[in-house]
């Protein structure tokens, strides 16, 4: 057996938890900002469309093996409601932000990460191995 040099981690679930009400705060902050940017939206029409948009993008990544942007999922929902806005649009963008920053909250470190991370770290290159979207976020 070849022996261990790097060890890599997970974000979410391995390294840290998103606590109860991260992902409904998060939604309300992305439909806040989209109407705080002039787009007249329904949230809970956009949240809907958006779930379903997220569903789809993330099929897509399963089969074709390559992750997506959250950015894409808003652009796709605003479509199809009707404001055909560019995943790279700065609405889109600001939304994106305004979304992730629900997680800054409502996220904590595992008990005892910061020690394992630390016994580990003279011994093996540490890696972050993430699907999460939006790496901003995750630093």
């Amino acid at each position: 057996m070849l022996p261990i040099k790097a060890i890599g981690f997970d974000l979410f679930n391995t390294l840290i938890m998103a606590g109860p009400g991260a992902v409904g705060e998060a939604l309300t902050r992305l439909t806040d900002n989209l109407r705080a940017g002039g787009l007249d939206i329904d949230p809970e029409r956009f949240q809907t469309v958006y779930r379903e948009a997220a569903v789809r993008f993330i099929k897509e990544a399963h089969r074709e093996g390559k992750e997506t942007h959250n950015r894409f999922w808003i652009s796709a929902a605003l479509t199809e409601m009707g404001h055909p806005l560019a995943p790279e649009d700065a609405r889109v963008a600001a939304a994106v932000e305004a979304y992730f920053s629900a997680f800054y909250a409502f996220c904590r470190l595992i008990p005892g990460t910061v020690e394992m991370l630390a016994g580990l770290k003279g011994a093996y290159r540490l890696g972050l191995l993430s699907n999460f979207t939006h790496p901003p976020a995750a630093r």
